[in-house]
């Protein structure tokens, strides 16, 4: 009835809205340049190896617009997850030469959590409108506030939110389009160095400075044969430029870069698929980074490189209630150890997923994910600490580094509220 339909709307609205409170914490975790590929789907446990073909749920809002047009009846995907850290710097005093001591940069062990949302409506046959909200960017680093390179940076987090409003279209049994605006909201939740030589406390405090930016989100999904799916995803780059906060004259302009994949699902048989990927992401454009302190701009280059990922994946589904799926993932490094800085230690990345998926109801599955991040021992070596007027080599390495993320996840169908659309299998 158009009553009941009408409920169901509410109640997704309701939780969407009630999800991005929450959200903005899952663009905390460290990853590849500092992309978020842990958004809370059930895609997680497959290291995201062929995200953006295999389109069986809400997720592909986000992961490929064009996949929603698989999706016959409504639905609605919630996500959460908890991640936990082990990040630990040590400085190689011999090969640091600041003009004043200080020590390591101490632990950065750490408990993340965070969540995603998705929803995906039928408006005909062959159109159809969706809303992801997640976290698409993020990172994070704590160091001790007498630490050796303390004029550099002291504590950093940064955290962007993504509303993404998204339409596809079926154009041929064998051929979707889609596209989704991507709304971004970035903030420095913290951004605190030490321009005093003893320590003594931050001498510089941007905590808040924030921008909105868009950027937008294209995808196509072919499935030559039934079975076999290609999907492609690509997405622009955009522009952030943070002001504000508590730190008076404060800017920090910087870009997400643009990013391209492709995507292939074979079902194997009746019970085994396999997910393959490859993408590229253009971090060479985020390198040109400018700051403005106390009024004094400074520009500088990163040098960071473009990066590329492999994944691999498989599914295994036993009977119609269960799906179990594992993956892995490989993102090589955005930078060299001569060039990179404590600020965002990014090296390259190995994922190991698994997952299980449970249908409790013909309408409601849920599901339980497993990752674990190997960054190994990235390092610094001589890299010069900006700020102090004089060469300031800082040389050391982290500890070897991991994070584990433990998901879960819940999709909930329902026939479209629309009266003229159509739904399978309705009373």
């Amino acid at each position: 009835m158009p009553s009941s339909g009408f409920t169901r709307v509410a109640f997704a609205i309701l939780a969407l809205v009630f999800s991005s409170l929450f959200s903005a914490s899952a663009a905390r975790a460290q990853c590849g340049g500092f992309c978020v590929y842990e958004v809370a789907t059930p895609q997680m446990g497959s290291s995201y190896a062929g995200f953006a073909a295999v389109a069986q749920d809400a997720a592909t809002v986000y992961l490929n617009p064009a996949g929603m047009t698989r999706l016959e009846k409504a639905e609605v995907l919630g996500g959460a997850y908890a991640a936990f850290f082990k990040l630990k710097f040590d400085t190689n005093q011999s090969g640091t030469a600041a003009p004043f001591g200080g020590g390591n940069g101490g632990s950065g062990n750490g408990f993340l959590p965070g969540v995603g949302s998705y929803a995906v409506v039928p408006i005909t046959d062959d159109l159809r409108v969706g809303m992801a909200i997640n976290g698409l960017f993020g990172g994070s680093v704590d160091y001790s506030q007498g630490w050796v390179a303390r004029t550099f940076i002291t504590e950093l987090s940064l955290i962007t939110l993504n509303f993404q409003p998204t339409l596809a279209y079926r154009v041929t049994d064998w051929l979707s389009l889609g596209a989704g605006l991507n709304v971004l909201r970035t903030e420095l939740d913290k951004f605190e160095l030490n321009l005093t030589p003893l320590g003594g406390g931050p001498s510089v405090n941007a905590n808040g400075a924030d921008d909105w930016s868009v950027a937008g989100t294209f995808g196509v999904l072919l499935e030559p044969v039934e079975g076999t799916r290609l999907g492609v995803t690509y997405r622009t780059k955009s522009d952030a430029n943070l002001t504000g906060g508590n730190a008076s004259n404060f800017k920090f302009n910087f870009n997400y870069p643009q990013g391209f994949n492709v995507s292939l699902f074979h079902q194997l048989n009746p019970a085994v698929a396999l997910l393959f990927d490859a993408g590229w992401s253009d971090w060479s454009d985020f390198s040109q980074n400018s700051v403005r302190v106390r009024g004094a701009d400074v520009s500088f280059d990163r040098k960071w490189d473009d990066t590329w990922r492999v994944a691999g994946g498989l599914q295994y589904s036993l009977g119609e209630s269960w799906l179990l799926q594992g993956g892995v993932s490989y993102d090589s490094s955005p930078v060299k150890n001569k060039r990179r800085t404590p600020d965002l230690p990014v090296s390259e990345q190995y994922r190991f997923s698994a997952g299980v998926q449970h249908k409790l109801r013909s309408n409601l599955t849920v599901g339980l994910t497993y990752t674990f991040l190997w960054f190994g021992n990235p390092k610094i070596r001589k890299v010069d600490i900006p700020g102090l007027g004089a060469p300031s080599p800082l040389d050391g390495e982290y500890d070897p580094s991991y994070g584990m993320f433990f998901g879960l996840t819940a999709k909930w169908e329902f026939c479209s509220p629309l009266p003229w659309a159509s739904c399978p299998d309705k009373s």
